[in-house]
């Protein structure tokens, strides 16, 4: 009789770790950005750089856009942002103001400007 309370407890126990381990894989501390880079026309722009920064990291964190123009980038502090986009053959692209949330995705597509080594575009306030 005891063999079988000692089994029932440490069966129940497996049970409530279990279950407690999925509950705090589930909570997020982080959000993400990601989007849709197009030229003028509005085809996507493969290869363009695009980075985030803020007073909540340590360092800019980038991603690169794929064939269809998309980026994403992860595991992001909530805060606000500021997202630069540079690709080959177009101006700069800057927007400020983009807030990141707890457990959600903040969408942000940048329509790049045709331009020189030296243009560049600024926006700011939120999308």
């Amino acid at each position: 009789m005891r063999h079988a309370f000692r089994f029932i407890y440490a069966s129940l126990l497996v049970l409530v770790l279990a279950w407690a381990g999925q509950v705090a894989g589930q909570t997020s501390t982080t959000g993400s950005i990601e989007g849709r880079v197009t030229d003028p026309n509005g085809a996507a722009v493969r290869g363009a750089t695009v980075s985030v920064s803020s007073p909540n990291l340590i360092s800019a964190k980038t991603a690169t856009t794929d064939d269809d123009g998309h980026y994403q980038i992860l595991a992001l502090p909530p805060g606000t942002y500021k997202v630069a986009v540079e690709a080959s053959g177009f101006g700069k692209f800057e927007q400020t103001d983009i807030g990141v949330n707890l457990g959600r995705t903040a969408s942000f597509d940048a329509q790049l400007q045709l331009g020189t080594a030296t243009a560049s575009v600024t926006v700011t306030g939120g999308a």
